[in-house]
């Protein structure tokens, strides 16, 4: 049986603490608590379903690059449709709501990411609509599409890079944040920014990676 909206936002804050990040102080998120126990945690509360891997509960370099960015040069976003593609805690999207956009979608399959981004759209005053619909492989009409660490495994090296250069070619800007141990989709990047930023809360203590933003030329 799925779980009910009441128990995910429920399971959510149990496992979670309201943290604000060094690099993007301007905003709060719910994070993991316990940064091992949660993938437990996780499992069993969707019984290794869709969602047993917590990414939702960490704010990855890339995305704590990219909402760095974003808050810096408002201009890049502000009157804009965003697209977060795999969202995870939608920090990105929150810097852009946060910096002027006109409305932001974050764009998870996994439910309790999409329950995430609305709790920490909650925590930071603004609204942001939360999809699980899987997007790779379609067409959206959006003004802008920003991408955080998501190329985690090989298949979506190729389908990410599908989606960006399909939307690229439509005139659609592409930004994507990375850390330096992570891959990138296909195509070619000009790299706009590298800032330091810890993944948070740590899994390996003291280690600090250069997270980088990229645009999709």
């Amino acid at each position: 049986m799925s779980n009910t909206a009441a128990a995910i936002d429920a399971f959510i804050t149990e496992v979670t603490v309201i943290t604000t990040l060094p690099l993007v102080p301007e905003l709060q998120l719910r994070l993991a608590r316990h940064a091992h126990d949660i993938f437990q945690d996780a499992y069993t509360f969707v019984h290794g379903g869709v969602g047993a891997r917590p990414y939702w509960a960490f704010a990855w370099p890339g995305g704590q690059a990219l909402a760095r960015h974003i808050i810096d040069h408002p201009d890049l976003v502000k009157g804009r449709r965003i697209l977060d593609l795999g969202a995870g805690s939608a920090l990105a999207g929150l810097a852009a709501l946060k910096s002027g956009a006109r409305a932001v979608t974050a764009a998870d399959i996994d439910p309790l990411a999409a329950a995430a981004a609305r709790l920490n759209a909650e925590l930071n005053d603004v609204v942001i609509t939360a999809t699980t619909d899987d997007l790779l492989g379609h067409d959206t009409a959006f003004d802008l599409v920003i991408v955080g660490d998501l190329v985690y495994e090989p298949d979506l090296k190729d389908r990410v890079g599908s989606f960006i250069a399909s939307h690229h070619a439509r005139g659609i800007p592409i930004l994507y944040g990375d850390r330096s141990t992570a891959r990138r989709p296909h195509g070619s990047f000009r790299l706009l920014a590298e800032y330091e930023a810890p993944l948070t809360p740590a899994l390996v203590d003291n280690f600090i990676e250069r997270a980088r933003i990229w645009q999709l030329v």
